[in-house]
């Protein structure tokens, strides 16, 4: 008779939030991971289309909420995390202030002109022309082969 014994490296992913929290305050790297590992997809799922399009850049969900979780996480001394979903809550709150912070940077940077919009155009990448060319045909025949009341909603929907 074989007894199964459970692998050592699955059972600290078993601990209560608040054990690997005291965990990572001693200096133990991997209850930090854990805990990164532990609120990545959710909070990744809570930031999915927060970030206003006009924000988006090089800097994406995943990373503003990598970002986030660091941060926060480097100030774990500071936090209390005594109540329970007391540290999702703080992240939460480090993923909308991450975002706060990605919208203030868009916004203070100089509003571009019809001339640099034309040269970053003329900069994309020429596959990325065509299948969006491609993408916008597709649509405008979808769109004529609607009856007129729907095309009339779905241009009012654009207007908004």
């Amino acid at each position: 008779m074989t007894t199964s014994i459970p692998c050592p490296a699955t059972q600290p992913a078993l601990d209560s939030t608040l054990a690997l929290v005291t965990r990572a305050r001693a200096g133990d790297r991997v209850a930090l991971e854990l805990i990164a590992d532990r609120y990545q997809s959710a909070l990744t799922r809570f930031a999915h289309g927060r970030m206003p399009s006009a924000a988006r850049g090089l800097f994406d969900t995943d990373d503003l909420v990598q970002v986030a979780v660091e941060r926060t996480l480097a100030r774990l001394d500071h936090i209390d995390s005594s109540v329970s979903g007391s540290l999702l809550a703080y992240l939460r709150r480090a993923v909308l202030n991450q975002i706060r912070d990605e919208i203030r940077r868009v916004r203070r940077r100089p509003q571009r002109d019809g001339w640099s919009l034309e040269l970053a155009a003329a900069d994309r990448d020429p596959l990325e022309q065509v299948i969006s060319r491609e993408a916008l045909e597709r649509y405008d025949v979808a769109l004529a082969q609607l009856p007129a009341c729907d095309r009339k909603a779905q241009r009012a929907g654009l207007m908004m």
